[in-house]
């Protein structure tokens, strides 16, 4: 594809192909963060030293009555 002039602005099927250019390039960075998010918090979860912290965060350790 030949680049336009500066100060042009992109043709639909020319600002398509960029959009998706794009989203291939960003795509896998925000997948990767995600899943490593995702397994931080799932270990953090399951990490039985911290079991009791999490439990109360999700209000499983009301007050005494």
């Amino acid at each position: 594809m030949r680049p336009l002039p500066p100060g042009d602005p992109p043709r639909p099927c020319e600002q398509e192909a960029l959009i998706e250019q794009e989203a291939e390039t960003e795509c896998p960075v925000a997948t990767n963060l995600s899943r490593l998010t995702f397994q931080k918090r799932r270990a953090s979860i399951w990490d039985v030293s911290h079991y009791a912290q999490h439990y109360r965060k999700m209000d499983g350790g009301g007050a005494m009555r």
